[in-house]
This record gives C-alpha cells, sequence and structure tokens, in this order.
C-alpha cells in the first residue's frame, strides 16, 4: 500500500523545516495497491518527462523528495519479498526509525512493515490479503 503518510510529513517538517522549502502536504493523493507476485521487480523512484527514462514501476512523481531511482521491490524464489535502497539524497527508512537503510543490502521484509522515503511517502507491506 501506497500512501501519503502524514505523520511521517510532520515529522520531516519538524527535523528539516528550517533547512529546506518543504511541499505542502497532498490532501488528494489516493491509496493505491500494488501486488507483487512470482518473482516481479518493482522500482521505486520518481518519473521525470525531461529526463526521458522508463518511470518506475511505483512512480511517486508527486512527492520531490523520492530519488528518480530511489530503490526497489523484489520477490525472491522462496516468495519472501526484499527492499534494496539505492542511494539517494534523502535516504529511505524502515518502521518510523531514523537511521536509514544500508545501501544496496537486501533487506527482508515482513507483514506490517513500513518503508519512508521522500517527503512523505509510506509504503505498507502487507503479505496477506486483506479487505479495505
Amino acid at each position: 500500500m501506497v500512501q501519503a503518510d502524514h505523520e511521517y510529513y510532520r515529522r520531516n517538517l519538524e527535523l528539516y523545516g528550517a533547512q529546506y522549502l518543504i511541499p505542502d502536504f497532498p490532501t488528494d493523493l489516493a491509496v493505491r495497491r500494488i501486488l507483487i507476485k512470482d518473482g516481479d521487480r518493482f522500482r521505486i523512484g520518481r518519473s521525470s518527462a525531461g529526463r526521458h527514462r522508463v518511470p518506475p514501476e511505483i512512480d511517486l512523481v508527486e512527492d520531490l523528495g523520492v530519488g528518480y531511482h530511489h530503490g526497489h521491490l523484489q520477490q525472491q524464489d522462496d516468495g519472501s519479498l526484499v527492499l534494496i535502497a539505492q542511494e539517494t539524497a534523502n535516504g529511505t527508512f524502515m518502521n518510523g526509525s531514523c537511521d536509514e537503510v544500508e545501501l544496496g543490502r537486501p533487506i527482508e521484509l515482513q507483514d506490517g512493515d513500513r518503508i519512508h522515503l521522500g517527503v512523505w511517502t509510506t509504503i505498507t507491506v502487507r503479505t496477506t490479503c486483506t479487505d479495505g
């Protein structure tokens, strides 16, 4: 589940608002659900028409704090899901921690894990199907 996370945004505003021009929190972004299965590898990033690149599968174009290739999610042969963070200016964080995720090292994800990136984006991992 990909969503604009007001709590994560507020934390960034408190930590960095005086140093950077932080855009206003979006109130009109829909929650997106993305199904990853059968060895899928989904790039996480932000498309840019000016750069003429293929847009990432998880395109966070609205969040200017997300890198053009921020990282990717991949399902492993055993069915587990991993996150591999790439080098970006703003980092990638997990489960509310202020410690950046180690770059390039696959991190196995569990049900309920939250990946924080950009100014307001949180990706919540669900390994089981739920309604709503």
